[in-house]
């Protein structure tokens, strides 16, 4: 299974490129073809067409923005509060995303596998289009309708495009997913069927276990029973399972330049950072989140991360005259290379936020922070705790799948995700540079004064 280094940007690009190279013919039913397109891989010459297909569909949005605004201008312009202009969806250097607290994390659950392509991208495209072309309907309605009738028509329209300019940003989110990951998979296949076999057993370990549950037993209890009883054999392929899988995700990579202090009650996780974004309230933010998350007591021992924050100027990274200014696309793969050694990087300029060697790359779009701190530990080594496999889709190129193989850890992704005390025990035990500080010694004082 890959762990996040699997994206070579520049590949990418050199694929997207490909959009001045190649003119494709109208439509979204992945059918459409050029004359020189049977080079083109699959998954580029389909995500292009999306492409195409989005960029109707924001012009759409766009034109009855206008419409709206201009009607209630005219006839309530009270109203015009609720509205926004959509939002410019920018890609590139210094782009930063929004950062989302999540809500206190509930009982976990296992999540049900995900899945993201062309085709359910174009299928969201077409679901907006149709609820535009709903709104549209509606406005003509109201302008054509008296001021009392109109005006509860038209508020709830202001309101409704709220949502609507938000779908827009989700729908973008799965455009760069799919260019990114689909890119990641034609460039790895190998690596993608490992991690592919890895996902069939987490779904059938995790079917087994609704099939003990159903049974009124629980993973881990064993059964004293014959060899035969449908229960046994459960558990025995159950415990195969959770072997082959606890393997797979147990392997690390703790970075050298991650070091440990021991003190009498506390572990200290000391991991140097490299940044070029100039927004220290951002930076601090992510911190605050990073060390908050990364932090807990387990039987009177402490164990926290301390990040040691340094800014390094895009100036310094580049020159004079060579900076990429606000929204400039980059080779993030380069643009890690600038970086002084010995440290992780949080930096900018993704399609959307991943981990890329031990830097974290952030995308434009609103992250949560318990995501945020979910990426940092990769950079202390720990692998996905959710596998992202995939199904070829031929000539729609390839359907991502995800499933959660823990969804109690933290690096599972998963919102309810935490971090447990098997991270610090593993970050321990990992090999990482250790400085164990002296317990001090009590001070004896010596006794002054006459001997009786």
């Amino acid at each position: 299974m890959p762990n996040l280094k699997f994206l070579r940007l520049k590949r990418y690009a050199c694929w997207f490129a490909i959009l001045f190279l190649f003119v494709l013919q109208p439509g979204h039913d992945g059918c459409a073809t050029s004359p020189n397109a049977v080079s083109v891989p699959a998954y580029v010459r389909r995500g292009l067409e999306v492409e195409k297909h989005f960029a109707a569909y924001s012009n759409r949005l766009a034109r009855y923005y206008e419409s709206l605004s201009r009607e209630l201008k005219q006839r309530a312009p009270d109203l015009l509060v609720h509205l926004e202009p959509p939002p410019v969806i920018q890609h590139g250097y210094q782009i930063l995303p929004a950062i989302t607290f999540d809500a206190d994390p509930e009982t976990a659950a296992y999540a049900y596998p995900v899945a993201y392509s062309w085709p359910w991208t174009d299928r969201l495209i077409d679901i907006q289009l149709r609820d535009i072309a709903t709104s549209e309907a509606e406005l003509r309605r109201a302008g054509s309708a008296d001021s009392s009738l109109s005006r509860p028509a038209l508020e709830q329209l202001a309101l409704n495009y709220r949502a609507q300019s938000r779908r827009r940003q989700n729908i973008d989110a799965h455009v760069q997913y799919n260019h990114l990951w689909q890119a990641a998979i034609a460039a790895d296949r190998a690596a993608y069927d490992q991690a592919t076999a890895l996902e069939y057993q987490v779904i059938e370990r995790r079917k087994i276990a609704d099939q003990l549950n159903h049974l009124g037993l629980k993973l881990g209890v064993r059964v004293e029973s014959s060899t035969s009883s449908p229960a046994v054999r459960l558990q025995a392929r159950e415990a195969l399972l959770s072997q082959q899988i606890n393997q797979a995700f147990s392997r690390m990579n703790t970075p050298g330049f991650v070091q440990l202090e021991n003190t009498n009650d506390e572990w200290i996780i000391h991991v140097p950072l490299f940044t070029d974004i100039a927004d220290e309230e951002f930076v601090n933010k992510v911190k605050h989140i990073i060390e908050t998350t990364w932090r807990l007591t387990e039987r009177a021992t402490t164990f926290r991360v301390e990040l040691n924050v340094a800014y390094v100027p895009g100036y310094t990274l580049y020159g004079e005259g060579n900076l990429p200014s606000p929204g400039q696309q980059i080779d993030v793969a380069r643009h890690l290379q600038r970086f002084p050694s010995g440290g992780a990087v949080l930096t900018t300029g993704a399609l959307t936020t991943h981990v890329q060697d031990h830097a974290i790359v952030l995308g434009p779009h609103t992250i949560p922070a318990r995501v945020l701190a979910h990426e940092f530990g990769h950079i202390l080594g720990f692998r996905d705790r959710y596998i992202r496999g995939y199904k070829n889709l031929g000539k729609n190129g390839f359907q991502v799948t995800e499933v959660i193989a823990d969804p109690e850890d933290i690096m599972s992704a998963n919102p309810q995700g935490l971090v447990l005390p098997a991270h610090f025990t593993s970050l321990v035990q990992s090999g990482a540079k250790t400085r164990i500080l002296p317990v001090a010694k009590p001070v004896q004082v010596k006794a002054t004064g006459t001997a009786a």
